[in-house]
């Protein structure tokens, strides 16, 4: 950083070096001008300059102050100004590729392109390749790093008025990252957190493209393969790994952010490909259930979440699930979860559950999962599992507390071989539907949460046609984060409505964004009557009042035709 400072206030103090010829510049001769006896290229003798000082004509800002400053260092060395040369060829002519010349950037000359095929991300690299002295760079630190290289060559070399360059000079040399184990991030800012459960993330901020894309191109070089890469509209989500870690890279043009997370794969499973998602159609009839919250044997209570989605091939994805016995209630949501998925399924004891998703560690989203995995965990097998748990350090003081051990528990419980840490751009697959995660804390950080539900894992599902939106109990800060990273791009057919609609769930700006056309409500009918009676109180919920909305209430809404996406009529219970 030290070192940037420097460059700029150099470039700026002689910010009346233009691109134009001074008055005091001579021609420049050629080296058989020379009755000197030297070996390399020689740059400047006899009271002029021998060889030309070439920049590319698509020059950007940092070549033109690389540039510029290159042409001060031999200034003060040699008393007298290099005339102005780019690469520039008129219709007709061809490029001089016989005479002397230094090349500074990517240039067409060859010899250029000769030394940028060498070139690592974060390097810089000075070769002399014939007659023609290379200074390359990847970026404006490492091309700083070069010109301090270069500044302290001339000062031992320029020897009875004559300056020479031989082979001696190349060199190479790199700016390393203030991160360990990534690329360097060229002139932005950047922010490192704990992750939790291993993982580190890393914000860099006021990042351009062309900075991120060189940060991106650095990546393999560490020993990283690639895995996929996501898009949500102008936002670039890329997944490399090796044998220890899972790299996930975020970027959001909006807010000109890059976020960087590194898991271990001791925690988590890659998320799986399109490829893989194999399966057999047909077999079953395809529903998607809101369960019920008010029957007793599902904690008869105003809140909690669930949500079953059956597959064709009669296995099931699950978002939440509902409270756990070990509430005040009598009864657990687990007992209900579990006779629901029995009444739905083609044989009640194959029950295979493809993924289930937990959007955040609240009882009353997780507590079914950990109460079946702790009392029957056999009577179901969970394939896959989906979550992201903040830090004992970010939960610090937070309502709610860390049950992220009670997560990894169950899951061991289960026996479930794949668990994912689930970050923003991921898609998952599971046969005919697809689930992309849009936020999670990831995008939260550095504002500090009060409450877990700032953490929800918020995910968009695609099936049958259409998209839904599911917000766990997003609360407002995450809900700027999305709205600010995606904007429009947060549209879906139906909405699950954050925080079962209470009054500091989701913003209107974030509800009023996703532009949904029914909204699905996870909250008892007391309390849903309450809210809509007093609408002032919870304004972000107007937008759902006078469209389809659909209550939890105190039985299973189901529906299976997805032409219309229509619920049935008759709601039911397991125990009708």
């Amino acid at each position: 950083m030290a070192l940037l400072l420097m460059c700029a206030i150099f470039v700026a103090c002689n910010g009346d070096e233009t691109e134009t010829e001074s008055s005091n510049e001579s021609e420049q001769g050629s080296q058989s001008d020379l009755s000197i006896n030297t070996d390399g290229l020689v740059v400047f003798g006899n009271g002029e300059y021998l060889c030309k000082i070439v920049r590319t004509e698509k020059a950007s800002d940092v070549d033109k102050n690389i540039y510029t400053e290159m042409r001060q260092i031999l200034k003060s060395a040699t008393g007298k100004n290099s005339s102005i040369t780019t690469d520039f060829v008129g219709f007709g002519e061809t490029l001089d590729i016989e005479s002397p010349a230094i090349l500074i950037g990517k240039t067409e000359y060859p010899e250029s392109k000769q030394v940028y095929d060498k070139l690592k991300h974060g390097e810089y690299r000075m070769e002399l390749v014939g007659n023609k002295f290379v200074i390359a760079y990847s970026h404006e630190a490492s091309a700083s790093l070069a010109l301090q290289k270069f500044r302290g060559l001339i000062s031992s070399s320029m020897k009875d008025g004559v300056l020479s360059i031989t082979d001696k000079w190349n060199s190479s040399g790199k700016v390393e990252s203030k991160v360990p184990g990534l690329p360097l991030f060229d002139g932005s800012t950047s922010m490192t957190f704990d992750g939790g459960d291993g993982s580190k993330l890393i914000l860099y901020k006021d990042v351009s493209k062309e900075t991120h894309d060189a940060f991106v191109s650095g990546i393999e070089a560490l020993g990283y393969e690639h895995y996929v890469t996501n898009n949500i509209g102008e936002n670039c989500f890329y997944t490399y790994h090796n044998d220890e870690s899972i790299m996930h890279i975020m970027y959001f043009p909006r807010v000109a952010e890059t976020r960087v997370v590194i898991d271990t794969k001791e925690f988590t499973s890659l998320a799986g490909l399109e490829s893989e998602n194999i399966y057999e159609a047909g077999k079953s009839e395809m529903s998607f259930t809101q369960l019920g919250l008010e029957h007793p044997r599902a904690g008869n209570c105003q809140n909690g979440m669930g949500y079953i989605l059956k597959l064709s091939d009669g296995s099931f994805v699950i978002v939440d699930g509902g409270h756990t016995r070990d509430m005040s209630y009598a009864e657990s949501a687990g007992d209900y979860l579990l006779d629901s998925l029995k009444v739905l399924a083609d044989d009640p004891n194959d029950i295979r559950v493809h993924t289930w998703f937990l959007s955040h560690i609240h009882n009353d989203h997780i507590g079914a999962f950990y109460d079946i995995a702790r009392d029957t965990p056999d009577s179901i097998k969970v394939e896959r599992l989906v979550y992201n748990a903040p830090n004992d350090t970010q939960l610090a003081g937070v309502s709610g507390g860390n049950l992220d051990d009670k997560v990894e528990n169950a899951a061991k419980m289960f026996g479930i071989k794949t668990v994912v840490k689930g970050h923003p751009g991921q898609v998952f697959y599971a046969n005919e539907a697809t689930f992309t995660i849009y936020g999670s804390l990831d995008i939260v950080e550095p504002i500090k949460i009060d409450n877990i539900n700032e953490s929800s894992m918020v995910m968009k599902m695609e099936f049958m046609g259409k998209t839904m939106i599911f917000l766990g109990d997003c609360h407002p800060n995450e809900s700027l984060a999305l709205t600010n990273a995606y904007g429009d791009d947060l549209k879906s057919n139906f909405i699950q409505l954050s925080h079962h609609g209470y009054a500091d769930g989701a913003t209107l700006l974030l509800n009023e964004t996703i532009k949904a056309e029914a909204s699905f409500w996870p909250v008892g009918n007391d309390h849903y009557k309450n809210m809509v009676s007093k609408i002032g109180a919870v304004p972000q919920n107007a937008p759902f009042v006078n469209i389809p909305h659909y209550v939890a209430g105190d039985t299973n809404l189901t529906i299976k035709d997805f032409d219309t996406w229509i619920p049935e009529e008759k709601r039911w219970t397991p125990y009708d």
